[in-house]
């Protein structure tokens, strides 16, 4: 059995970098008491430094630190949240048919929704930016497994659902929309025509 939790806060390290900048020890306290701890991609290597690689020796975000415990991916992170903050069942449901069916899109998301949908702020934005040529036979094949991925997510996934795999919202959901807004944000309606992802976002 894992030892108790001193009553405090944990500190999560993100990417998104704040408006104190991207040093450390700047926090705000987060949504039920998680304090939030921005970490930005700096020009002076937060993420590489020995002092956050004591915290998550891959040097990514995210990462959470609890006391003497230390977390990564994003994913345990959420789940290790829901239990300590005693969330809704629906976030991680107790039941065990309806865990797996969230278990079940949280492998897929991993390896199929992650690296499809980044690749846009890549190449438009990123690659740019730091002088790396992207060819157009790689946007056009990102073009197709985003339509595949978009497509199975309706199909597969939501189906006569009212969310992914689930008649209520779960973690699986807060996983896949912060995929499908980076595209967005850049312009690209992902909703256009995939009537069932516009009714679940909506």
């Amino acid at each position: 059995m894992a030892p108790h939790s001193p009553p405090h806060r944990p500190s999560c390290f993100l990417a998104q970098p704040g408006p104190w900048g991207s040093g450390w020890g700047r926090e705000r306290e987060g949504t039920a008491g998680v304090v939030l701890a921005p970490k930005g991609f700096s020009s002076t290597g937060h993420l590489v430094s020995g002092e956050f690689s004591q915290f998550n020796i891959l040097q990514k975000v995210s990462t959470l630190k609890d006391g003497d415990f230390v977390l990564t991916e994003s994913t345990a992170i959420l789940i290790y949240l829901s239990f300590k903050y005693q969330t809704a069942d629906h976030w991680y449901p107790s039941e065990l048919w309806a865990r797996f069916h969230a278990h079940k899109h949280l492998g897929w998301h991993a390896d199929c929704i992650r690296d499809t949908f980044g690749v846009p702020l890549w190449t438009q934005v990123l690659a740019p930016l730091i002088g790396v040529h992207v060819t157009e036979e790689k946007v056009e094949r990102n073009r197709a497994a985003t339509d595949w991925a978009l497509q199975w997510l309706e199909d597969k996934f939501l189906g006569g659902w009212a969310f992914l795999n689930s008649q209520q919202v779960t973690l699986a959901e807060l996983m896949v929309l912060e995929e499908l807004v980076q595209p967005v944000a850049l312009g690209c309606d992902l909703f256009e025509g995939q009537l069932k992802l516009a009714a679940w976002r909506d």
